[in-house]
């Protein structure tokens, strides 16, 4: 049974080391942009939410990111609106380590990352490389749909998915 907390400051040298490791098991590296540590530390002090997962041991983590004005706001490539981009969140990054693959640790960790978002935020927003299928499926059966594929990243193909909290 996994337990979710927020993390910590003490966390983040386990969080990017599952990050690093589950980059480095992936058979396309192309499908998973790693955060930096600075990164990390921003989402925890001021941009958003580090929520882990754990199971005796840390089983995975998400990064959720409120984004606000900032230019890479995903937003406007979701067609949203001045105004509707100020209430969005990113579901920046999501990892499970290997060995609790296959148990449903991602959805899980979306569906807890939404019960931490304040009320006016309205729309959650992520993106996936259309060829990482079981990471599109999780999203897709908790209710985001594709709103548009786009290059981000430096040049990485990526579907911008959306979902309408609330409803």
């Amino acid at each position: 049974m996994f337990s979710f907390r927020l993390a910590e400051q003490k966390d983040l040298k386990a969080v990017f080391e599952l990050m690093e490791q589950a980059a480095s098991q992936l058979s396309n590296p192309a499908l998973f942009v790693p955060e930096t540590r600075e990164s990390l530390e921003r989402h925890l002090e001021k941009e958003g939410r580090l929520l882990l997962a754990e199971e005796g041991r840390l089983a995975g983590y998400l990064l959720l990111r409120f984004p606000g004005s900032a230019p890479d706001n995903l937003a406007p490539d979701a067609g949203l609106s001045p105004a509707e981009a100020l209430r969005c969140v990113h579901m920046e990054s999501v990892a499970v380590h290997p060995h609790f693959r296959g148990r449903g640790l991602q959805k899980l960790l979306l569906r807890q990352g939404e019960e931490l978002l304040p009320p006016e935020i309205a729309f959650s927003l992520a993106t996936v490389a259309p060829e990482n299928a079981p990471s599109l499926r999780s999203f897709l059966q908790l209710g985001y749909h594709i709103a548009g594929t786009k290059e981000k990243y430096g040049g990485k193909l990526r579907h911008i998915l959306l979902k309408e909290l609330g409803k």
